[in-house]
């Protein structure tokens, strides 16, 4: 496979690992005081208006063996993204642009890999649940099997009614991978916490199914995540996962997959992101 290549695959398999707080960060967020936090009935909304830009940094890091188990995969990709809302429909899902920007950065066991030959938006449509239902990738390979996951694990599921801190809700979804089988979201609110000056409600998502027939329950695809969401918007501030078992666009086993994405706020990290340098470091032997 030529660098080139394997550089484009990384970039498919960023935005399929775009939510996590890196395990190693250099500090934790700032904690707001332990506050009841109340959704309005049933489950809350989201706020977006037409025109809106976002912008989003992500960071992922990818561990993994060789298929023959001879050697370590450690594979870097840091990028920032500007995301606009494009549109907002009648039944109150909103279309979304994704557009990487200019200076993408990927590694592979330390050593820079060129960027990708061609970068184009990525459209989204969100549903008032906070589920994926569209994903249009111009530039995904077909036989890309990882592209599949990539609705589903950037879902942030409403709860069907009201919650408080310390409340728990389930959601089912279509398991992409299987026909006819579902995949089960586990959400708790853990309650609010101030992230970058904006205050937010923390979420706690956990998930685990099977990728393939016939594969035992330690094989499954396993995700545990946080995310934060803005308080008065709920739109993402922060989102941070752990997913062991992921599937990657080339052959790899033992994987496992950190990410960290976070919005990028004046006068907050749009200078400096000590989190996310000190997630891209290599870990110590």
């Amino acid at each position: 496979m030529r660098k080139s290549r394997v550089s484009q695959a990384l970039l498919a398999t960023g935005a399929l690992l775009a939510l996590v707080v890196s395990l190693t960060r250099a500090q934790a967020p700032t904690a707001a005081p332990t506050q009841a936090v109340v959704a309005p009935t049933p489950g809350w909304t989201f706020e977006h208006k037409k025109g809106e830009v976002l912008r989003y940094r992500t960071y992922i890091r990818i561990m993994a063996r060789t298929p023959d188990d001879s050697g370590e995969v450690d594979l870097t990709v840091r990028s920032t993204s500007k995301n606009t809302t494009r549109e907002i429909t009648p039944e109150g899902n909103v279309i979304w642009e994704q557009l990487d920007e200019p200076g993408s950065v990927a590694s592979l066991n330390g050593m820079p890999l060129p960027p990708a030959e061609e970068v184009k938006p990525i459209t989204i449509t969100f549903g008032k649940n906070g589920v994926v239902l569209k994903r249009l990738n111009p530039l995904a390979d077909p036989g890309d099997q990882t592209q599949r996951l990539i609705p589903l694990l950037s879902a942030v599921p409403v709860p069907p009614v009201g919650v408080k801190a310390g409340d728990s809700w389930k959601t089912d979804l279509p398991n992409p991978m299987l026909k006819n089988k579902i995949v089960t979201f586990n959400s708790t609110l853990v309650g609010n916490e101030t992230i970058l000056g904006i205050d937010c409600l923390k979420v706690e998502l956990k998930a685990s199914f099977p990728t393939a027939y016939g594969i035992t329950e330690k094989e499954y695809f396993q995700l545990t995540e946080t995310y934060w969401l803005d308080a008065k918007t709920r739109q993402l501030v922060r989102s941070s996962y752990v997913v062991k078992n992921a599937m990657l666009p080339f052959p790899a086993k033992s994987i496992e997959a950190q990410a960290m994405t976070t919005r990028i706020v004046e006068g907050q990290n749009d200078k400096s992101d000590p989190e996310g340098e000190a997630f891209m470091k290599p870990k110590p032997k």
